[in-house]
């Protein structure tokens, strides 16, 4: 036998053993046996063996721990050999935690009768906490989760922590729709378990405590929303309601009038106040733009004003005819804006150096002298390749393997320097000799600081229809703006874009200006509260009409002693003529008694309230008192009394005779034109309506829209009235007016006694 290899084999064998066992070695453990060092699985000492010498060594929590660490290595037939060890490990586990479950259990036990009362809410709670700290402990140790080692006490326990649970969280919303709010405020943060605090709130809304609420004193409800906000217990779904019962509480604790502008003011300010947003203060507003057209259509109201509607009101806007016929509105707010006028002061000017493109210029192109060069650096190139592949050859002739590869190279050489050739003049081709140049040069813009500012001057009248009583007050509002304006930037600045981001345009600065100011609903029923004290009794709505009228008359009046125009006064007739506003435009009328206009039935068509102008400047308002669809006429009755006209009473007009027209054609007021009577004759009525011809009397005086039941004049007596045109292809000033015979035999039928010639 051969001993040396026997011995080879066998120290072989051992170091493969030992391979093996050092495979056996979970990674990254060190080696050794002193306590609570790292510890080395093997064959020979498994994680079972280490259990059964940490029980004996009375270390249950270290026993414990390795079998949690190694839940792959206790595999049941394991479990069933060091059953002995894990169940010394159970129990001595379970030594001190049996016990607090116990106690637990008992604790949850006593938390039975009545949870639903506050004061023994930390109690209950304490019980809670205690139970699941307990089980906690348990579901911590993977061993005691196992059946063979689970305490016995641990499933009841469980199975009474979700029933207390489960039944606080079906009686929560009972509970709190039961509390006092004023004593219990903190409801979420006192309760003992942990809920859906919005579904519960609104479930609790819904079950009576809404009502709670709206009973309880202000400071309580404020206290306890406060509590909700704390809570996240205010949702989409409840942020109205609760925002409703702050209202209805605070509004109550007013002491004003229920249902009333102040009671709704407070209620409204207290959810606010709370950081909510009421959506309803159940107060209905109607808004009636009163300004005067007069100082409108002149310039004098040089911007709108908007009511912002910034309160949770049932707000309306209602037209001026219809206003004092709304029995809907709680309240009706007029307003007439006296002064709203534009101030731009330019408080100085700056010059801005700049530059700008002013041509362009031909220049030689740089990089068409680089590409040349590159084209003769090739052609050289080119020239010494075939040269060195010349002498290549002649030294390869001996050899035909040599001069095979003398070919090769020679061939790849030439191949490249041509193509670097062919490219270097391909790019010559595309490179322009001259180039395009701009032409810059310096210039200055202007930058102005201008200052704008507005001011609005307001009269408002506020009707509260329930007690049947009306405040006038007004309001002066002002804005203030800076600008930077810029202006001459040359459009081919280049910088264009940052001049201008640095500066104003002139359109901004005129949006602001002409841009609606808004007026806020709070601020007017703010200043509203504040006077209601000065409320008049209202007498009746035509006196109030006549109130509204003498201030708008005080605007107009204050606005001719600075208008610079044509005095009317050289020409009497125009006392008698009237301006009409209506919806869709305007038209003419002029007086045939005091207080009679006639006018247009088409102009004031469906109009129930007329508002008017004289020539004077000031305006009055009137109703129709009776029409004539067929003939197109309609009397007006109205407030300001003015002077007759005269009319025609003779038994023919003359043809050619001079006529004139008064109105305001195209709005422009008070117009004269002049024509000739060019026939007399009949033709269907112009609202085609049916019936015998109307008598027209045809001129060739220029009328346009707005001059529609105006006076056509023939010295200082009136002949017909302005009624329709001929407007088709090729017409032109064929003009058809209403015969004065029409005008006065209707005018008897309505027993209107006028003024003749005769």
């Amino acid at each position: 036998m051969d001993l040396s290899r026997t011995r080879h084999s066998a120290a072989a064998i051992g170091f493969a053993f030992a391979l093996f066992l050092a495979g056996c070695q979970p990674d990254g453990l060190a080696t050794g046996s002193t306590p609570g060092a790292p510890v080395s699985y093997s064959i020979f000492y498994s994680q079972g063996d280490h259990v059964e010498d940490l029980v004996k060594a009375g270390d249950f929590a270290a026993a414990a721990k390795v079998f949690a660490d190694n839940p792959d290595f206790f595999s049941p037939d394991r479990l069933k050999r060091h059953r002995a060890a894990l169940t010394a490990t159970a129990d001595g586990l379970l030594a001190e935690i049996r016990p607090e479950l116990a106690a637990a259990k008992e604790a949850l036990d006593a938390t039975a009768p009545d949870m639903t009362t506050p004061a023994r809410w930390p109690e209950i709670r304490v019980a809670i906490v205690r139970a699941q700290a307990v089980l906690d402990r348990l579901d911590a140790v993977p061993l005691l989760a196992l059946p063979d080692y689970a305490p016995a006490g641990a499933a009841p326990l469980r199975e009474r922590l979700a029933s207390v649970k489960g039944e606080l969280v079906a009686t929560a919303s009972a509970t709190l729709a039961a509390s006092d709010p004023a004593a219990d405020p903190g409801f979420f943060a006192q309760y003992p378990v942990s809920l859906d605090a919005p579904a519960t709130l609104a479930a609790a809304l819904e079950g009576g405590l809404r009502a709670r609420l709206e009973s309880a004193a202000p400071a309580a409800v404020g206290t306890f929303v406060a509590a909700l906000k704390t809570a996240d217990a205010i949702s989409d779904a409840t942020k109205g309601p609760i925002a409703e019962i702050v209202v209805a509480v605070n509004a109550r604790a007013s002491g004003a009038p229920p249902g009333s502008l102040r009671a709704a003011m407070a209620g409204i300010s207290a959810a606010k106040a709370a950081g909510l947003e009421p959506k309803g203060g159940g107060i209905r507003v109607g808004f009636v733009q009163a300004t005067s057209q007069t100082l409108l259509r002149a310039g004098q109201i040089e911007f709108p004003a908007e009511v912002d509607i910034d309160l949770p009101f049932e707000a309306r806007k209602v037209d001026l005819e219809k206003a004092f016929e709304a029995a809907e509105d709680d309240y009706l707010v007029v307003f007439d804006v006296a002064l709203a006028r534009i101030n731009r002061r330019v408080s100085g000017m700056e010059q801005i150096v700049s530059r700008r493109q002013v041509g362009t210029r031909q220049e030689p192109n740089p990089e068409y002298e680089t590409a040349r060069i590159d084209v003769q650096n090739a052609q050289l190139e080119q020239q010494q390749v075939q040269m060195q592949a010349n002498m290549n050859s002649l030294q390869s002739m001996g050899s035909p393997l040599a001069s095979l590869l003398s070919g090769i190279t020679n061939m790849a050489g030439l191949s490249a320097a041509r193509q670097k050739l062919d490219e270097s003049i391909q790019k010559l081709k595309n490179t322009p000799q001259r180039i395009v140049v701009p032409v810059i040069e310096e210039y200055e813009f202007k930058r102005a600081r201008v200052e704008g500012s507005r001011a609005m001057t307001v009269n408002y009248y506020v009707i509260d229809r329930k007690p049947g009583t009306f405040l006038k007050s007004s309001f002066d509002v002002t804005e203030r703006e800076q600008f930077r304006v810029n202006y001459d930037i040359d459009r081919n600045d280049p910088e264009r874009e940052r001049h201008a981001a640095d500066g104003h345009t002139e359109k901004e600065v005129t949006d602001w200006e002409t841009a609606p100011m808004k007026m806020p609903m709070s601020s007017l029923v703010e200043d509203y509260l504040k006077q209601q004290a000065k409320s008049q009794k209202l007498v009746s709505l035509a006196a109030l009409r006549e109130d509204l009228l003498r201030d708008k008359n005080t605007a107009l009046a204050r606005y001719q002693t600075t208008k610079i125009e044509d005095s009317r006064k050289t020409d009497a007739r125009m006392e008698s003529v009237v301006r009409i506003f209506v919806s869709n435009g305007s038209g003419s009328g002029f007086y045939v008694t005091p207080d009679l206009v006639l006018t247009n039935h088409h102009v004031v068509e469906n109009q129930k309230l007329i508002e008017m102008k004289l020539s004077n400047g000031l305006e009055t308002f009137g109703r129709v008192e009776a029409a004539d669809v067929r003939l197109d006429l309609a009397l007006v009755r109205v407030q300001a009394r003015g002077k007759p006209v005269r009319f025609f009473d003779g038994q023919r007009l003359d043809l050619g005779a001079t006529v004139e027209v008064i109105g305001h054609p195209k709005g422009y007021d008070f117009s004269i034109t002049r024509g000739v009577v060019s026939a007399v004759r009949t033709a269907a009525s112009a609202n085609r309506v049916g019936g015998k011809p109307v008598l027209f009397v045809q001129i060739d005086a220029a009328t346009s829209p707005g001059n529609s039941g105006g006076p056509v004049f023939m010295g200082d007596s009136v002949i017909s009235v302005v009624d329709w045109g001929r407007v088709d292809v090729g017409s032109q000033n064929l003009n058809f007016t209403i015969h004065y015979s029409e005008v006065l035999e209707w005018l008897r039928e309505k027993n209107v006694q006028v003024v003749t010639a005769r």
